[in-house]
């Protein structure tokens, strides 16, 4: 089954999201401060972990490139690096790309907390 992409624009309080089986990377970039956290993310989960599922031996490289997010947010990415991990323990090539301003500390720091957390490679990208 092809699985249509996903692809959610940038607002002030939300990231734009690419999910698009056809590129080598998905991403998520810009703030991430939804009023409904589950109800922006819910949908992003559900369908990675459907593409995951139907497509369990394709390379998957996710970009993370925000700006700021808040805690619940952050409940809800690392639910997306535990889909991701999960599906690299069973053998599929997966890579966390953490891109991040070099003057930014705090983005800085939570990239580093996600790579002493996970299991599958969290490479940090300073721009």
């Amino acid at each position: 089954m092809d699985q249509e992409p996903l692809i959610l624009e940038q607002t002030e309080d939300t990231p734009a999201v690419s999910l698009d089986p056809n590129e080598e990377m998905f991403f998520i970039k810009g703030r991430s401060l939804p009023e409904n956290p589950y109800q922006f993310y819910k949908d992003i989960i559900k369908w990675l972990d459907v593409y995951l599922t139907d497509q369990p031996n394709k390379p998957v490289t996710f970009l993370i490139n925000l700006d700021y997010f808040n805690s619940s947010s952050g409940r809800f990415l690392l639910e997306i690096f535990s889909l991701l991990e999960k599906s690299s323990k069973n053998g599929c090539d997966i890579e966390i790309v953490w891109e991040v301003d070099k003057e930014d500390e705090l983005m800085l720091e939570k990239g580093e907390e996600y790579q002493e957390l996970l299991s599958v490679p969290v490479k940090i990208k300073e721009i």
